[in-house]
């Protein structure tokens, strides 16, 4: 026997039982499948969202604040529009 196949039963073993040990902690395990996919005139509002949330906590404390509030999501929902419909940015 290799010493590679005995030390893939140990890291088997291991995972099986951590796999084992998770699954009474968690429960059952659930799958996710990512989808990759163009944007799409139905996303744009959740883009505008998640975007400048996101913008507003990356910065808050480093742009001063009557910037960060102009960035809210009917902006970057307007600039995502024109960015889908004609390839260019505002």
């Amino acid at each position: 026997m290799k010493l590679f196949e005995v030390t893939g039963r140990i890291v088997e073993k291991e995972l099986e039982k951590s796999w084992r040990n998770e699954l009474l902690i968690s429960g059952p395990r659930r799958s996710f499948m990512t989808e990759i996919r163009w944007t799409q005139t139905g996303d744009i509002q959740e883009l505008g969202l998640v975007y400048s949330e996101a913008y507003r906590n990356a910065y808050k404390g480093i742009i001063p604040d009557e910037y960060l509030n102009q960035v809210t999501p009917k902006v970057r929902q307007e600039y995502f529009l024109e960015l889908l419909y004609n390839g260019k940015s505002v």
